[in-house]
């Protein structure tokens, strides 16, 4: 009966928080905050709160209340150690239940404090990131200090443990450090945010996340690229979406001579103009570049509103490109040579059998007098 009683009402108050989540209080809550909530919320108040008055009513009913907790208490005061350093069961548990209880709720301020700062306040793209970041690692210091006093600590007496924690660091966790710092640098300066489009030694992806030490970048082609932070600092990065996400895409074209230039400027704009996705500010342009081996060349040049979508357009461009030449009857060349040989004075079947030498020097004095030419006119 206690635990039917207990249930229900464990039930109900898990709808009461299904409510809320889809009241207009949450409505700044993500998806995925929305989600951990109401996961973590059934099992805290299923198995939480539901088991442990269950238990609790039990132990009054069956008057096992008195010896199950004097058999804890017992358990929890049990000391152990090596020398003059001892501790107690009930202390580690304290301190294991201060750092996982303390990770919960730093991780869970800094999704909330990210996901408020996205739907309500007019910052920068890539500030709500670098603020909840930031206060998750304020918070983790603090939960660390909390646990490490309660373990009975005394924090000063952790000046000679400083000095050689620094040497440490000097010799063999100076990477670890840099690489810290770099990350700082980008939570603050932000030269590269998540959600950005960056290349990094010809690896081109987006930035998906910016941790302590390193940053993960994922790649067109499906992988993710695990890169430590001081290479994102010391190195040039080139950022495509830092200031906006436009994107500049050019086409070379050839056409063959004889063709008239202006009409194939008209055709290339308004060819470029008739694609949705093609912004209309800037407008598409096309230049004359000059006079090739076989070919005239141009170059189309337009701007994708979207930096995600311009390899498509792109290839889109370039077959209406394609197609609108082949209407027009414009030919598009491919590359030839004409090549010319003068005949030999003495024909070869008169040189007759010689031995290698002999046919080596007549090789060389045929190529004296032989004059190849090429007439690159067509």
């Amino acid at each position: 009966m206690f635990a039917v009683a207990y249930y229900c009402v464990a039930r109900v108050l898990f709808l009461f928080l299904l409510t809320f989540l889809d009241s207009q209080l949450a409505s700044s809550f993500t998806s995925e905050i929305r989600a951990h909530i109401e996961h973590w919320g059934r099992r805290v108040l299923i198995l939480g709160i539901a088991f442990i008055w269950w238990t609790r009513s039990d132990l009054y009913t069956f008057m096992l209340r008195d010896w199950v907790m004097n058999s804890v208490s017992g358990t929890l005061a049990y000391s152990f150690g090596v020398g003059k350093v001892h501790f107690t069961v009930g202390g580690v548990l304290t301190v294991l239940l201060i750092l996982v209880v303390g990770y919960g709720l730093a991780k869970g301020f800094s999704s909330l404090l990210r996901s408020i700062l996205t739907a309500s306040l007019p910052v920068q793209r890539g500030v709500p990131y670098s603020m909840s970041k930031i206060a998750y690692y304020l918070l983790m210091v603090l939960v660390l200090g909390i646990a490490v006093t309660n373990a009975g600590v005394e924090l000063n007496k952790f000046t000679v443990i400083t000095g050689a924690i620094g040497v440490g660091i000097g010799f063999g966790l100076q990477n670890i450090v840099n690489n810290f710092a770099s990350g700082l640098i980008l939570l603050f300066e932000r030269p590269i945010r998540v959600d950005d489009t960056v290349e990094v030694n010809g690896l081109i992806g987006t930035v998906k996340r910016i941790g302590a030490r390193a940053s993960t970048i994922a790649t067109f082609q499906g992988a993710e690229v695990i890169v430590p932070n001081s290479n994102l600092i010391s190195n040039q990065v080139v950022n495509w979406t830092l200031s906006s996400p436009w994107r500049r895409i050019e086409i070379p074209v050839g056409v063959a001579y004889g063709t008239d230039p202006e009409t194939v400027l008209n055709l290339l704009v308004a060819e470029a103009a008739a694609h949705a996705n093609v912004m209309n500010d800037p407008a598409p342009m096309a230049f004359f570049m000059g006079f090739g081996d076989s070919s005239l060349n141009f170059e189309l040049r337009f701007w994708s509103a979207r930096q995600d979508i311009w390899f498509q357009l792109k290839s889109d461009v370039t077959i209406g490109v394609s197609r609108a030449l082949r209407e027009a009857g414009i030919e598009i060349p491919f590359p030839q040579r004409d090549l010319h040989l003068r005949s030999v004075g003495v024909p070869i079947a008169e040189i007759g059998p010689l031995n290698p030498k002999a046919r080596s020097a007549r090789n060389e004095e045929l190529g004296a007098q032989t004059e190849p030419s090429r007439d690159t006119t067509r």
